[in-house]
């Protein structure tokens, strides 16, 4: 079963989506990196961050950081945690928002596309997301940790 296989610890391996026109691009630039935590008792939890995040003073906790030093930090990061539940006949994962660094997202349900590909590999997509200009499809892969 799909939902006994997404148990456990996922690392990111890429991040990627199409533009209308077909060319592939990198919502959070090619050296993002990512946690995906699937558990028995139906809980996900996800962390994803670019990998060149700057960090203006390392000494100074984020939370004392100036509003224009810090917001790059959170535009640059995105985390999220609830329950989820697994459609085994459609292969769609759906994940709800309990908690998420954007607030606007709390409550909502968040569907994935989940397929197993190359030695095992994770591969969740997510058929037309909405970005500011245009939908586009995202493909995220992961391996286990």
């Amino acid at each position: 079963m799909l939902r006994d296989e997404l148990i456990g610890g996922w690392d990111l391996v890429s991040f990627t989506g199409k533009t209308p026109s077909g060319r592939t691009f990198y919502p959070m630039g090619q050296a993002v990196a990512g946690r995906l935590l699937y558990t028995s008792n139906g809980q996900v939890g996800v962390s994803l961050m670019e990998g060149d995040r700057p960090r203006p003073d390392p000494d100074v906790r984020i939370g004392l950081l100036e509003d224009g030093a810090a917001a790059p930090l959170a535009r640059s990061y995105m985390a999220y945690a609830g329950a989820f539940t697994v459609d085994e006949d459609s292969h769609v994962v759906t994940h709800n928002f309990e908690l998420c660094l954007d607030p606007a997202l709390i409550g909502t349900l968040q569907q994935r596309h989940a397929r197993f590909v190359d030695d095992g590999r994770l591969e969740l997509t997510v058929p037309q997301f909405q970005l500011d200009r245009f939908e586009a499809p995202m493909s995220l892969v992961w391996r286990r940790c």
